[in-house]
């Protein structure tokens, strides 16, 4: 992910553009949740490896950041998800 800050939004065209990055980082889903959504069409046809949290270099450094994520319809991932995490960006940083 990265955060804009200060760019232009075209609300006609649902867009933003501009604006310095204040951040780029990554988002990470529980191991659990993970596997699941990886037996899911269309993820289960990719034949690249996926790397696990534990052997995720990234992650072991960023030490958190896991999303807090729940089905939209109870007990159906497949149906959709909601995640929701919050994060604390410096906007003077660039």
């Amino acid at each position: 992910m990265k955060v804009h800050i200060g760019g232009k939004v075209d609300r006609q065209k649902k867009t933003y553009t501009g604006g310095p990055v204040s951040h780029t980082g990554q988002l990470f889903f529980a191991e659990d949740l993970a596997e699941k959504i990886a037996a899911l069409s269309p993820y289960k046809d990719n034949t690249v490896e996926r790397v696990k949290l534990d052997d995720d270099f990234i992650y072991q450094q960023a030490g958190s950041g896991l999303l807090t994520i729940r089905p939209l319809h109870k007990g159906r991932i497949e149906r959709g998800l909601l995640a929701t995490i919050t994060l604390g960006v410096d906007p003077t940083a660039t």
